[in-house]
């Protein structure tokens, strides 16, 4: 499968390193869990112990690299690694966070994950040399400066930290063998590959370094439309029965920002990335920024955001915008957080529903004629990506745009920050006059929502006709000027 450059995403260690020693603790029962680990079935007799497992985002492929080129010149070289984790499946997190609720030891899925299910972590030691502790060890004895239990433990914990450290690799406060990398300006975006099983992509032989993804990865934009195994539905669509929905498709991708240009609120409906994946989340969006005029945006999301695991879950999402009579709805959805249970329910009476074809406005604040009924055909409100319903739009809304995640970086220390592309987009024929997103005069169509800030709404109406450009003017001059 081809894919470009944005779209960067797992190699195999192999391509960095010739050589290591493997030992995959979550491929078997010697883990915190008692059992393999889900995403980490499947594999081949000894796979546990296979490097062809091992599988790194290229920005931490690369400082693996250097550091065991400075391990090779402190040790010899004979000096070499042994891996016990490196990336992780997303549904493993969960399986290691039921086993161990405590956020010190294992990063909450709910609230991002952690960095191995990006490939930008691993767990290793010096092979052959005695350990600290063992791996996994959720105790204070764990942390990188607590006292040795003998000196050649200690030398060789302080061997990997030299080698590690030296390239611009960051060690776990708790953990003395977790080392992570945060990506930098110029690197490679990071992308939302987060919950393919081991054995689908060890089902790719090619470890050529020349090979940017491995052809076991689908591309981001394929992820949902292949199905991923936590994702066996897609969110749920109205009870009652929805009318022909009434939104024009936009065709030019230069469309797709004109609905963003106004930074309106929007619902941003996502997967639940707990239980079998059926269930539907959905946050209120404020603040995003298109960054070029092709469906290009981005937004930041508080890591510790329920709506942050959803989107680590799965890259594919449904923007909305809702218009005036809906404010109550778009600050009560902000509120109530999808971590204690299915919003939808909560906030069933408030009127939130989701809508697997286009809104139907008999629900809504609009009122079409008979005439535009007839002409506007029936279009599914998007093309079914997992399983057999759709994903959808919030009900009532006036426009809704399709997007991937290609990538999640750190925004700081607190906010994850997304870039996303539209992929596609409609819009009520009532805000669109081939140009701009906006209700149009005469068709008493309500305006559409901005925000202020501190849980104050606003209205965007119509546009105002640019004023011509006028000289003043001026009596006749007499003669001439010199």
């Amino acid at each position: 499968m081809a894919h470009n450059s944005s779209e960067s995403a797992l190699r195999r260690l192999l391509d960095f390193i010739p050589s290591f020693e493997v030992d995959l603790k979550y491929a078997t029962n010697d883990n915190i869990t008692n059992t393999v680990v889900p995403g980490y079935e499947g594999l081949p007799a000894n796979g546990h112990r296979d490097p062809a497992n091992v599988w790194v985002h290229p920005i931490l492929g690369r400082r693996l690299a250097a550091a065991q080129r400075t391990l090779e010149a402190t040790a010899g070289p004979a000096g070499r690694f042994i891996i016990f984790n490196s990336y992780r499946p997303a549904r493993a997190q969960w399986a290691l966070a039921a086993a161990c609720p405590d956020p010190a030891y294992v990063a909450d899925p709910a609230a991002g994950g952690s960095q191995h299910s990006f490939g930008l972590a691993i767990d290793l030691a010096i092979a052959g040399a005695p350990l600290c502790t063992p791996f996994d060890t959720m105790a204070p004895e764990a942390r990188p400066d607590a006292p040795p239990p003998n000196d050649a433990a200690g030398a060789a914990r302080a061997l990997l930290h030299a080698a590690m450290t030296s390239a611009g690799l960051k060690v776990n406060d708790e953990e003395w063998w977790h080392y992570s990398v945060t990506p930098e300006v110029g690197d490679e975006p990071v992308p939302v590959l987060l919950d393919i099983a081991l054995s689908a992509l060890a089902t790719d032989t090619n470890r050529s370094a020349g090979t940017t993804t491995p052809a076991g990865i689908p591309a981001l934009a394929d992820l949902c439309s292949n199905g991923m195994a936590t994702s066996a539905a897609c969110l749920s669509g109205a009870e009652e029965t929805v009318l022909a929905p009434i939104y024009l498709r936009l065709t030019e991708k230069r469309d797709f920002s004109r609905l963003l240009y106004a930074n309106p609120v929007c619902f941003l409906a996502t997967r639940r990335p707990d239980g079998d994946g059926s269930g539907a989340n959905v946050m209120t969006l404020s603040w995003l920024t298109c960054v070029n005029n092709s469906g290009l945006f981005m937004f930041s999301s508080n890591k510790r955001r329920f709506t942050a695991a959803c989107l680590l879950a799965c890259p594919e999402m449904v923007l909305s915008v809702p218009c005036s009579g809906m404010e109550a709805l778009v600050l009560a959805v902000g509120k109530a957080s999808g971590r204690n249970g299915d919003k939808l329910e909560q906030l069933r009476s408030a009127g939130l529903a989701i809508d697997s074809t286009a809104t139907s406005h008999r629900h809504g604040p609009l009122e079409q004629s008979s005439d535009e009924l007839a002409t506007l055909s029936s279009l599914p409100l998007l093309e079914a990506s997992v399983g057999a319903n759709p994903l959808g739009a919030v009900r009532g809304t006036v426009a809704w745009m399709r997007a991937t995640v290609l990538s999640i970086g750190e925004a700081d220390a607190d906010h994850h920050l997304v870039m996303a592309q539209i992929q596609s987009a409609a819009v009520h024929p009532h805000y669109w006059n081939g140009k701009h997103f906006a209700p149009k005069p005469g068709t008493n169509a309500p305006p559409y929502l901005a925000f202020l800030g501190s849980q104050t709404l606003v209205h965007t109406k119509a546009p105002v006709p640019p004023v011509a450009a006028t000289l003043p003017s001026f009596p006749p001059i007499l003669g001439r000027c010199l």
